[in-house]
């Protein structure tokens, strides 16, 4: 009995030690905690809170994301918690009903019920709790009984970075939410030390042991007026290991219920290293506070289109959002449309929702970081939960700021998955190729690839099309970087064909009519006849690029119907054929003023000619 004991005590520890800091458990390492006698059944009512661990690999600037659940139950109990790993977790602070296994403070949940959530908001009309006027105290923080703290950045740059400068924290989300939520800032001048608190030989951050409590303490004696604030942010100092090596920055998701001193406070609350590069600090300050205002990380899609099928359950690309402040993005990046929305802060008439079962339509979309009035955003239903969003983005505002690597200047049409039960919004990209083989993951692993995320940038960007093969919507692109305004023009359909569309409506009355003894359409144009075109512009936002590639994808929309090819002779130097002579074409339309003669040949060598061709820009 003893060996059979002693063996299962051993089995339980290794798979303990196996699961780590793991946020879920299998059904194998259940049944090895329940051999344990120190493991005692518990079931309750608690407060579920969720925090955001931002680490840093060891090549810079590889990240690496980690979330943490604590749960207080109703005798004020406090416990890190991991989760069966059949269970759906909630990704938002929520009142639950649970039970499981307390094993060394830490608690096994294997049956859990959501009372409600926090941030109800994600899914309702309720009004966010980031609308109006807020204030946030930023404090250095010190444990007294270690070496004299240093930080890396300089008082100077802290004011700098919270609210002083064009590009402070203040005025990026004043900028995001279009002066909807307004921050102010405090800064304590005194660097706020308490003795032991970065002591613990296991420290992993003030969250997960729990020292945050101590900071609130502390500040609340130093600081009275805290119960007036909505928001802490607290910088560490660079030389007293107050969280892991690699930590960037640690956040409440939303904001934290804390009773201290016979107080209630609520508040979002975040850490800092203190990083001698400013840079990287103010993209980690902008990116903590999104924690503490309910946002999530915006990763990327490596499933192809499984995702798009019922059985969607594949893992994300951590920080693979390339576009966005909430992942590893090139420029200090406005907040995903997704999130603005559940925010509140886009108003109604800058977001269309199509809910048919089949439409077609052509929409014009502005770039999120614009002050143009117009759509910001396109949600396009798929089913009763899930809907794909589309936004643009164009290098203008905090979109055209460097964050540190090049290429920030992106510009087009970004496509998120959007899953109303999880909350979050997964980016997709222009392939549909299964990725996960070539990352080496499987389903339900979390996965951080610096190499990928980066590409992501890139393949992010939808310049031609995207196809929900599922749900048959296209989302076809016709002016997506192009325009003075950074706008786009977007075909958007849903089991119906976007071919169907005139190419006239494309422009605003854009014409390209065809003459003989009558007006005739382009389908009617027939071999062996001579034309004469005319094209005209009614819209007065095309410039002459814009016209230029709607005359060009007329020609090839001619040749397409028509199975021919075309030849242009521009100099009277011989006839060239299909792409060059189009470029050609439009080069000396464009630069020259030249009306060259083309012709249109079909397989068997018939060509008719066009020599007059004249354009009335109208």
């Amino acid at each position: 009995m003893f060996r059979k004991q002693s063996f299962h005590i051993l089995i339980l520890f290794i798979l303990l030690f196996s699961i780590g800091k793991s946020n879920a458990f299998s059904k194998n390492q259940l049944k090895r905690i329940k051999y344990n006698q120190e493991a005692e059944k518990i079931e309750g009512k608690g407060e579920l809170s969720i925090y955001y661990v931002d680490s840093m690999g060891s090549q810079l600037p590889q990240q690496k994301e980690r979330i943490l659940y604590k749960l207080n139950d109703e005798n004020n109990n406090r416990y890190e918690v991991a989760f069966l790993d059949s269970i759906e977790i909630p990704q938002e602070k929520s009142i639950v009903n649970y039970s499981g296994y307390l094993y060394k403070n830490r608690l096994y949940i294997t049956d859990l019920q959501i009372v409600n959530n926090k941030n109800t908001y994600i899914t309702s009309n309720v009004e966010s709790d980031a609308i109006g006027n807020k204030k946030l105290l930023a404090v250095k923080v010190a444990d007294s009984t270690k070496e004299i703290p240093t930080f890396g950045i300089s008082d100077e740059d802290i004011k700098l970075k919270y609210k002083k400068s064009k590009n402070s924290l203040i005025n990026f989300y004043k900028d995001n939410s279009k002066g909807k939520f307004n921050l102010k800032v405090k800064i304590y001048n005194d660097v706020l030390e308490i003795p032991n608190f970065c002591s613990n030989p296991n420290n992993y951050s003030p969250f997960h042991n729990d020292t945050y409590y101590d900071a609130i303490e502390y500040l609340d004696y130093k600081y009275p007026d805290l119960e007036n604030f909505d928001y802490v942010s607290f910088i560490l100092p660079d030389n007293q290991d107050c969280m892991n090596e690699g930590v960037l920055g640690i956040a409440t998701l939303g904001k934290d219920s804390i009773a201290i001193n016979n107080k209630e406070f609520n508040l979002g609350i975040h850490f800092l290293q203190s990083f001698e590069n400013t840079m990287r600090f103010r993209y980690t300050l902008f990116h903590e506070f999104a924690h503490n205002i309910g946002i999530q990380h915006d990763n990327a899609n490596v499933c192809g289109r499984k995702i798009l099928s019922e059985d969607y359950r594949c893992r994300n690309l951590i920080y693979g959002g390339a576009h966005s402040i909430m992942g590893h993005a090139r420029s200090l990046a406005h907040i995903n449309v997704a999130n603005k929305k559940k925010l509140n802060w886009l108003d109604e008439d800058e977001a269309v929702v199509y809910k048919d079962d089949s439409f077609s339509d052509i929409v014009d979309i502005q770039p999120v970081s614009s002050k143009v009035t117009g759509y910001k955003m396109i949600e396009v239903k798929r089913d009763n939960y899930t809907s794909l969003i589309i936004e643009k983005r164009a290098p203008i505002g905090f979109d055209g700021i460097s964050s540190g690597l090049e290429g920030y200047k992106s510009n087009g049409i970004l496509i998120y998955f959007e899953d109303y039960y999880k909350a979050s919004s997964i980016l997709m990209d222009k392939s549909t190729k299964d990725r996960r083989k070539l990352m080496n993951i499987e389903d339900h692993k979390g996965y951080y690839d610096y190499e990928h995320t980066l590409k992501m940038h890139n393949r992010a960007l939808i310049r031609t099309s995207f196809y929900d093969h599922v749900e048959d919507i296209k989302i076809v692109p016709i002016f997506p970087n192009i325009r003075k305004d950074g706008s786009a023009r977007i075909i958007i359909s849903k089991n119906t064909d976007p071919e169907d569309f005139d190419l006239e409506i494309l422009a605003d009355n854009l014409t390209i009519a065809a003459y003989a003894n009558a007006k005739k359409s382009v389908s009617e144009l027939k071999l062996g006849q001579e034309y004469k075109f005319r094209v005209q512009f009614k819209d007065e936002r095309l410039t002459k690029n814009m016209k230029s590639n709607l005359v060009r994808k007329k020609l090839q929309k001619i040749i397409e119907t028509k199975t021919l090819s075309l030849e242009i002779d521009a100099d009277n130097d011989g006839w060239y054929e299909q792409e060059s002579s189009l470029n050609k074409f439009m080069n000396s339309y464009i630069t020259e003023n030249k009306l060259p003669k083309f012709r249109l040949v079909d397989k068997y060598g018939f060509n008719y000619q066009i020599e007059n061709l004249n354009f009335s820009l109208e």
